[in-house]
């Protein structure tokens, strides 16, 4: 009888997909022991922020919570530039469960922290 006490453990996710499935092959063939999970989900999911906001907006924030004193300059917009960004995520929330949970300035603040330690 063989002792197989040596062998590691692996989890693969997304094992049933081209590379999982080749991995877990591999990893088998390797003499691990594998679990492979998969829920069988594909596609991209959108998981941004549904909130609109305007660019203007958006530059306005960020000039507030950084105190700068800078201009907006204002130019015509390029013609492919989207009407709407606003994702929708409805996959995200029927498929997930998931919502945003951090609102754009709670976000923008450690974004602008660590620019701020760049700079230093």
């Amino acid at each position: 009888m063989k002792n197989y006490s040596h062998r590691t453990r692996t989890l693969v996710t997304g094992g049933v997909g081209f590379f999982g499935s080749h991995l877990c092959e591999r990893l088998l063939n390797d003499g691990h022991d594998v679990i492979c999970l998969d829920n069988f989900f594909t596609g991209p999911v959108n998981l941004g922020n549904p909130g609109q906001f305007t660019m203007i907006e958006l530059a306005e924030t960020i000039k507030a919570l950084t105190g700068s004193k800078s201009e907006l300059i204002h130019k015509p917009l390029p013609t492919d530039d989207p009407k709407q960004r606003q994702p929708d995520i409805r996959l995200a929330r029927e498929a997930m469960g998931w919502e945003p949970a951090i609102t754009l300035e709670h976000g923008l603040k450690p974004t602008i922290e660590y620019f701020e330690q760049l700079l230093d």
